[in-house]
């Protein structure tokens, strides 16, 4: 009763009606969402890119390869290169922990965390995991920051190998190569690839970045046998909005849509999933 009183005494005090305060009604059965909880949907934007944009921007992002375990590896081995015999101390390939860092001889800074198991060459392909937590830089100062899980397990038959890995987190470092090069590079994505003498197939799933451009693929596979090995799977493009584009891909090409539904037309797009089947050898 005492906030109604003053509003009856601040609308007299100004000579006009006064308003006294009601509760708010419940929203109607017509302003619920769906799902009957009353939550509000905000309207969907308009897309800023057309089909073609959409199929482009995806190829800018997978231009120089999706997220795969082999690359990252060979980068983080190659660390240890440059350490001396106290700096960044631990045994053989892991790093201690040291997460304030240690400068070596060479000038590389090390900090953080990893467990490595697996082949100490780069150049042996075979099992391997490695967890990490890490920031690196190298003497011209560029910054290797690895966080997250590598994995690959492989199988080899006469004539026939098989594969499957993992990427997860962050794994960048714009001295190296391939799809690490971009500031914040990275992805969650599972991978399993097969290779004979003559034939292979490989199917990626999962998102990544380039760190301009976020992509997420879902059942894109790929083989020399069909479509000149052009991928057929869903391909998703994140809008600065944070609604995504869709493009169903049937050997490469097929309709791009919208978050709201809309179709904006049909596009083709040239991912290379040939290259992975490249990375081990039958």
């Amino acid at each position: 009763m005492r906030s109604v009183s003053l509003v009856l005494v601040a609308a007299l005090a100004c000579g006009t009606e006064p308003v006294v305060p009601t509760a708010e009604a419940p929203p109607t059965p017509e302003a619920r969402s769906d799902t009957g909880t009353g939550t509000v949907r905000p309207a969907v934007p308009s897309p800023t890119l057309d089909a073609a944009a959409v199929a482009q921007s995806i190829e800018d992002a997978t231009a120089s390869g999706v997220p795969e375990p082999l690359l990252a590896r060979a980068a983080y081995l190659s660390i240890f290169d440059h350490r001396d015999d106290e700096c960044p101390g631990g045994q053989g390939t892991n790093l201690p922990g040291r997460f304030e860092g240690c400068t070596a001889d060479s000038g590389w800074l090390f900090a953080g965390l990893a467990e490595y198991t697996g082949p100490r060459d780069p150049e042996v392909i075979d099992d391997f995991h490695l967890l990490a937590d890490f920031n690196v830089r190298d003497a011209d100062g560029r910054w290797f920051i690895g966080g997250g899980e590598l994995d690959l397990v492989v199988d080899r038959s006469p004539g026939t190998v098989s594969w499957t890995g993992a990427v997860s987190g962050t794994w960048s470092w714009p001295a190296w190569t391939g799809w690490m090069r971009p500031v914040r590079a990275g992805g969650v994505t599972t991978l399993a690839v097969e290779r004979t003498d003559a034939d292979w197939t490989a199917r990626v799933d999962g998102s990544m970045t380039d760190g301009t451009h976020a992509v997420y693929m879902s059942g894109l596979r790929a083989s020399s046998t069909a479509c000149d090995g052009s991928p057929t799977g869903t391909l998703e493009l994140r809008d600065p909005s944070g609604y995504w584009y869709r493009l169903e891909a049937s050997c490469g090409c097929g309709p791009v849509s919208w978050a709201d539904g809309s179709v904006l037309g049909e596009a083709c797009v040239d991912v290379d999933l040939s290259s992975l089947a490249d990375l081990v050898a039958p």
